[in-house]
């Protein structure tokens, strides 16, 4: 399926489109910018194909990262810009899809940075150890046990 169609998929779960972001408030009380921005790389390539492994499928257990997050995370982290600014993670765990989403506090706020399934280099096989790494700073919020 074409790239858009995915990027679309995502954007729906939280009421956005490509052209028109929205203000998500997640499962910790804060308010976070959900765009199609989250794909895109600085100089506005796409951020959906790395190590040649079309991410566009995946896009849908990255919304539920966001969604319905297993733990969010804040610490302090460098921007592309090399200042320092806070960053959130918001992890979903599973050995076979882990989930990831990181947005970063600059001056103008909330920017999205990132959202994929972290994979082991070329191989593409999932790396849930990825987000074991991703556990510091302080937990703002777990999904409560049952």
């Amino acid at each position: 399926r074409p790239e858009a169609d995915y990027v679309d998929a995502f954007l729906n779960v939280f009421g956005a489109a490509r052209g028109k972001p929205v203000i998500y408030r997640d499962a910790s009380g804060h308010v976070i910018p959900i765009g199609e921005e989250l794909f895109r790389r600085a100089d506005g390539g796409s951020k959906l194909v790395k190590y040649g492994v079309e991410r566009g499928p995946d896009l849908a257990r990255m919304a539920e990262a966001i969604a319905d997050p297993d733990e969010i995370w804040i610490s302090w982290g460098v921007g592309p810009d090399g200042k320092p600014r806070l960053v959130r993670r918001y992890l979903r765990s599973s050995p076979d899809s882990p989930e990831y989403a990181s947005f970063g506090w600059a001056s103008t706020g909330w920017e999205g940075s990132t959202a994929f399934g972290p994979t082991k280099g070329k191989s593409g096989k999932p790396d849930p150890d990825y987000l074991e790494r991703q556990r510091n700073g302080a937990l703002l919020w777990r999904r409560p046990k049952k």
